[in-house]
C-alpha cells in the first residue's frame, strides 16, 4: 500500500481484516521526515510489512519515517518508474511508495514459493507470518546509515535468495 496518513483506528482495522483474511500485506513508513512511523497509518499496523526508504548509498533517506514500527527498508529515491508524459517514458520518483513496491514483489515472489513447497493455496495467517518472516530474516541486516542507534529494525530488502 503506498499510501498514508495520521494514526487512524479505523484506517488500520481495514488493514488488520485483510490480515485476518490471509493476504499479506505491505505497506509504506510514510515520508514525514523521519518521523515516527508508529504514529502514522497504516505503517503501525502490527503484522504488515512497514517499508522505509534509502538512497542509493544506503543512507535512510531523509524523508522516511523511521522507528520500530519499520519492518524493513528498501530504495526509494530516485526510483525510475514509467511517465507517459515524458518523451523518454520514466521519470524518477521517491518516497516510501517507491521503496514498498519493492518489498510487495518479493513477498509475491515468496508467496509463489512457499506456495510450490507445498504450503496451502488459500492463504493462511500462518503464511502471512512466514512470508514477513522470510523477507526480514533473508534481508542485508544493519546496512541501512544514519539510523538511531536505538533502531533495531536496521535491515535492507534483499531478494536473491526469496527465489532458490
Amino acid at each position: 500500500m503506498s499510501l498514508g496518513g495520521p494514526y487512524s483506528s479505523s484506517f488500520n482495522d481495514a488493514v488488520y481484516a485483510v490480515l485476518d483474511a490471509g493476504i499479506p500485506v505491505v505497506v509504506s513508513a510514510g515520508n514525514d521526515g523521519q518521523a515516527d512511523a508508529c504514529d502514522k497509518s497504516p505503517a503501525s499496523v502490527s503484522g504488515a510489512l512497514t517499508v522505509g526508504a534509502t538512497q542509493i548509498d544506503d543512507y535512510v533517506a531523509s524523508f522516511s519515517n523511521i522507528g520500530s514500527c519499520v519492518d524493513i527498508y528498501a530504495p526509494g529515491r530516485k526510483i525510475r518508474a514509467a511517465n507517459y508524459a515524458n518523451s523518454n517514458g520514466w521519470t524518477e520518483k521517491s518516497g516510501t511508495s517507491m521503496a514498498s513496491p519493492l518489498v510487495a514483489g518479493a513477498a509475491a515472489g515468496l508467496l509463489q514459493v512457499l506456495r510450490d513447497a507445498g504450503f496451502h493455496s488459500v492463504p493462511s495467517t500462518s503464511l502471512v507470518d512466514d512470508i514477513n518472516y522470510y523477507i526480514v530474516q533473508f534481508a542485508e541486516k544493519d546496512t541501512v546509515k544514519g539510523l538511531p542507534s536505538t533502531d533495531n529494525n536496521n535491515v535492507m530488502l534483499h531478494t536473491t535468495c526469496l527465489t532458490t
